[in-house]
């Protein structure tokens, strides 16, 4: 069996070799070119990220500026880079800042808008002047909201020095760690290592006002030592905390197992999800949780607002706060985070309102999360080995992926497995499999939990929903890994 995530050595060169390592890894072209020293650009000031009280009188001159009914302003900066690196060689450094500023004004229901990359008072003020000529040319939108009044914002802890300090010298030395370790266990590797600190701010003529600077440190290794390639993820407000180490080491064991896959017939199995397994099939039951197909009736928890859900030894809640997780202060029309139960011991207690439904059913506009935290009671073991031992035959899956609705009415699913999926005999694993499909509905799957274990990361695909799913921002999650009775797999 065999899907697209199954490269021979070959191909996996030869996608290095023509620049199309990061089209298999993140979807997009990018042209590697050899850097000769681990930093290009060493000893060289690192930007300077805009601070609140600039963002404030960049705000207040669009502001003064616009005779609109109202006005929006949004700053959205980026500075930091990427390390790319195949085998031992760096084939790109890439440092690639952006900036940009968006104005969007109304005149009753008409709306404009512009946006400018210099951040000045004059190209703020030229921005107005385009963003009402836009408007003022434009047919009435039925849908339009004004900005929000003001809000408070908590103050989470988004910003790490060390990552926003962090260029080229880092970041190719992290590299050098994973190539190393993949080296001396006679492996091929790809990866990226990238880090960035944000200026994020939103502000209008409503007395809204939110800044906030946000860093991300972010790991991406392929191993190969076989024609099944290991995919290991991380991400983290600081650079230090990413693991690279420790996960390139997970990358390593895993890729010997699948030297030599085996190929399993189709049935129901006792199967071991891996966190980010987990996160995947978790997914789509939290996009479920929308007001909107709630109300009309086509979403598949229709009439379970306040009713059991899932396995009642699990409660879901946002963390903003958690320093393993990634939560934002506020999103990208000023709403404040919170730290909400969304499923309390298995009962669903939360819908999720965009602004839009808010105004539709006379409720408040919910805070889309971005850092779930799901617990459990009396979790089973620390880590996923604990589940293994305690397994006598079933099937450990490291990753879900093609992720496609079959009955939308059930949430039922399928999809394939990857990144490592093994057989388990005795407590212990005996081999590799090659990717399998599967078939299953989360609503079914977390009420057939039999162990798990206490909440770990998972990281997730931030392309892997569509852009106004109740999830799109999420990227990390810390969930368990847990234990599923007659999980489904098909041909």
């Amino acid at each position: 069996m065999s899907n697209r995530h199954e490269i021979s050595r070959r191909d996996f060169a030869r996608y290095a070799a023509c620049g199309a390592a990061s089209i298999y890894l993140h979807g997009c072209a990018s042209t590697p070119r050899r850097v000769v020293g681990s930093s290009a650009i060493a000893g060289q000031p690192l930007p300077q990220l805009t601070d609140r009280d600039t963002f404030r009188q960049l705000a207040d001159a669009a502001l003064n500026t616009s005779s609109a009914d109202h006005i929006l302003v949004s700053l959205n900066e980026r500075i930091g880079g990427l390390t790319q690196f195949h085998n031992d060689q760096i084939t790109d450094h890439a440092d690639n800042p952006n900036r940009q500023l968006s104005v969007t004004v109304a005149f009753g229901r008409q709306v404009g808008s512009a946006t400018t990359d210099k951040l000045t008072a004059d190209a703020v003020v030229a921005a107005v002047i385009s963003a009402q000529q836009d408007a003022e040319a434009s047919l009435p939108n039925p849908d339009y909201l004004p900005p929000l009044p003001p809000r408070r914002y908590p103050v989470l802890p988004t910003y790490r020095p060390e990552t926003a300090e962090a260029g080229r010298t880092r970041r190719a030395a992290d590299a050098s760690e994973v190539t190393k370790l993949c080296a001396s266990a006679n492996l091929q590797v790809l990866g990226i290592i990238a880090t960035s600190a944000r200026a994020v701010g939103i502000a209008a003529d409503t007395g809204l006002f939110a800044f906030e600077q946000r860093t991300l440190a972010e790991l991406d290794i392929t191993s190969v030592g076989s024609d099944v390639p290991i995919k290991i993820a991380n991400v983290n407000r600081s650079i230090d905390d990413l693991g690279v180490v420790e996960r390139t080491r997970q990358a390593v064991a895993k890729t010997k197992w699948l030297a030599h896959p085996r190929e399993l017939t189709p049935g129901r199995y006792t199967v071991i999800l891996e966190p980010t397994a987990v996160a995947q099939l978790l997914r789509p039951l939290l996009d479920a949780t929308a007001a909107h197909t709630y109300h009309n009736g086509t979403s598949a928890l229709r009439d379970k607002l306040g009713e059991p859900l899932i396995d009642s030894r699990f409660t879901l809640r946002n963390r903003p706060d958690h320093p393993a997780l990634i939560g934002n202060g506020f999103d990208a029309i000023g709403l404040p985070t919170n730290a909400k139960t969304w499923i309390e011991r298995g009962v669903l207690t939360q819908l999720h309102y965009d602004r839009l439904s808010a105004h539709r059913y006379d409720t408040p506009p919910t805070f889309a999360p971005d850092a779930w935290h799901l617990s459990s009671v009396d979790p089973t073991g620390e880590c996923i080995d604990d589940l293994v031992r305690a397994t006598e035959h079933g099937i450990l899956v490291t990753n879900l992926d093609q992720i496609k609705s079959v009955d939308p009415s059930d949430l039922t699913l399928t999809g394939q497995t990857r990144d490592g999926t093994f057989l388990i005999e005795d407590g212990k694993i005996v081999a590799g499999l090659t990717n399998l499909n599967w078939r299953e509905s989360p609503l079914r799957a977390f009420n057939q939990v039999r162990t798990y274990t206490t909440p770990l990361e998972a990281v997730v695909s931030p392309t892997a929903v569509p852009s106004n799913a109740v999830t799109s921002g999420v990227r990390k999650l810390l969930v368990p890994a847990i234990t599923i009775n007659d999980f489904n797999m098909e041909e």
